[in-house]
């Protein structure tokens, strides 16, 4: 047989711990991610900029090995 404490039937509450009043929401962590960073999304589109005039001036960085490849293929 069980042994129940007379005042859990009763309804009444263990007031040994306060009850906590902080607020932890599930989720919050993770609403940064749905978030939008407009100076971010500024810093991005200027380097993708520059990238792309340094690719017009200098051409592709790895187009010499490219091109290596290829022509070690073709004689092998």
């Amino acid at each position: 047989m069980a042994i129940v404490d007379a005042r859990a039937e009763v309804g009444q509450v263990d007031d040994a711990l306060p009850l906590s009043r902080r607020f932890r929401p599930v989720f919050l962590d993770r609403a940064q991610w749905a978030q939008r960073a407009p100076r971010l999304a500024r810093e991005r589109a200027a380097a993708e900029k520059r990238t792309r005039e340094l690719v017009e001036r200098w051409g592709h960085p790895l187009e010499a090995f490219r091109l290596a490849a290829v022509a070690e293929a073709a004689a092998g």
